[in-house]
């Protein structure tokens, strides 16, 4: 079902950590395997392979970045033909069949696969149900460690598949397996998954225990992840420990200007799914009584221009409204329009400005080009600049998110750095550079910081 050539041997899906990379070999695999390459077993296992985590099996070899040890210089499969289960299985995988997102995900990665939001009509699709089906058992068998105790290939699952079905069993009636991330919400161009989080280290907090990760996606940006935030059933939503580790250096920027500074408020241009402005308000309402650097925080406006997204970020990612103590407030609203020069005089409830932080990405496609690609060019040039600048007290500051392709990448973060300081067009106008914070699919991400001193300092490459 929506499956365009076949496989075609491009080997995208063996330069990542998939199931076939972490898959124990069947005794017959291996006999395949080193036969498809002219070794001996004994051979093929010390070149090819190295020993799994579980019962000392034989598995795959990759190295650091997850590429497939059997790939050519060229990117394929140099063993297509006698490919294990694990590989034979994809891209009929659960967590790829979840939604009609996960699968456009896939096909991202995969030139086999039809992207499509919608199956096709029934007389255009090329590969039925049940071979999907079939598929998904073998892959079950496969899991549940049933292929290596039987020393089945692939094949030979596949025939004891359809053994059971001709003869009627039972048997096909395996629970099926859960997949990793589950859907929450789709609908107009909006995902939210739910992905279960792997064990974690018996040093982590209980809070951290057994949880999973929420992450907010744009039908428009496939692959790219919106905002994420950790959530445990008894314990709610974790806005300490954050993933992205550009909002963690949004709060270092936050810490270095409150420590000094009076009353204060906090706008953040992009809420979403409201993870940093939570994580501003826990942090201020921590220090409150422990004088820390976020005590005299008193508000958080966060800025969304889609009020779905403000939705999403209610009823799926704990943002909140209100508070006693550090008051967070949800303006719906294009940044470009809320960020002028009358924010200058004062934005209702804002009280001083200490930071104007910019987490705005939006529509974004990984890019192999050379450019600055988020924010756009509206948010680090002219009026909006000088608006931002003109709104935050003598000595607060601007903060960019700030994602540019690796390819040109001095230049093209240094053109964002110089649109920035022409805006303002004073000397005495600081902006450094932090990061990299994470290099992904050909971007890196930077933070730029805006002020009219430079305590701030770069982080060095």
């Amino acid at each position: 079902m929506w499956w365009a050539n076949g496989c075609t041997a491009c080997g995208r899906c063996c330069v990542r950590r998939v199931p076939s990379a972490s898959a124990p070999l069947a005794e017959a695999e291996i006999d395949n395997l080193a036969q498809a390459l002219g070794l001996s077993p004994s051979r093929f296992l010390a070149q090819y392979a190295e020993t799994a985590d579980f019962g000392g099996a034989a598995r795959l070899k990759v190295d650091e970045t997850g590429r497939c040890a059997l790939l050519t210089a060229m990117g394929k499969c140099s063993v297509h033909e006698a490919r294990p289960a694990a590989c034979r299985t994809y891209p009929y995988w659960p967590e790829n069949l979840a939604s009609p997102y996960e699968w456009a995900r896939e096909a991202v990665l995969c030139e086999g696969i039809k992207s499509s939001w919608e199956p096709e009509e029934p007389g255009s699709v090329t590969e039925t149900a049940r071979v999907i089906e079939d598929e998904l058992l073998v892959e079950e068998l496969r899991v549940g460690g049933v292929l290596r105790a039987e020393n089945w290939t692939h094949a030979e699952a596949m025939e004891y598949i359809h053994s059971l079905r001709e003869a009627k069993m039972p048997d096909l009636d395996l629970d099926p397996l859960p997949a990793p991330r589950k859907v929450l919400f789709h609908s107009q161009g909006l995902v939210v998954l739910e992905t279960e989080e792997q064990d974690l280290p018996e040093n982590q907090s209980a809070s951290r225990q057994s949880g999973v990760v929420r992450s907010l996606h744009f039908e428009s940006s496939i692959g790219i992840v919106q905002t994420e935030v950790r959530y445990h059933p008894e314990h709610g939503f974790d806005h300490d420990q954050l993933m992205f580790g550009v909002h963690s250096a949004f709060l270092e920027v936050v810490k270095e200007q409150a420590a000094q500074a009076a009353s204060d408020s906090v706008i953040v241009l992009g809420g979403g799914g409201g993870v940093l402005p939570m994580a501003l308000q826990k942090a201020a309402l921590r220090d409150r009584n422990t004088a820390g650097p976020f005590r005299n925080i008193r508000n958080i406006i966060c800025v969304e221009k889609d009020p779905e997204v403000a939705k999403l970020g209610k009823d799926f990612f704990g943002m909140g409204e209100g508070g006693e103590e550090v008051n967070v407030r949800l303006v719906i609203e294009d940044a470009r329009h809320y960020v002028t020069p009358s924010l200058s005089q004062g934005a209702p409830d804002a009280g001083d400005i200490l930071a104007i932080l910019v987490d705005i990405a939006g529509d974004l496609q990984h890019s192999s080009g050379g450019e600055v690609l988020a924010p756009c060019a509206d948010f680090r040039l002219g009026d909006f600049v000088r608006s931002a600048v003109a709104a935050v007290r003598p000595d607060g500051v601007i903060a960019w998110n700030v994602l540019v392709s690796e390819l040109g990448e001095d230049r093209w973060l240094q053109s964002a750095v110089e649109g920035i300081q022409s805006a303002v067009q004073d000397e005495h106008f600081s902006v450094v550079s932090r990061g990299p914070i994470r290099r992904n699919g050909g971007v890196a991400q930077w933070l730029l910081i805006g002020s009219w001193k430079t305590s701030a300092g770069a982080w060095t490459r």
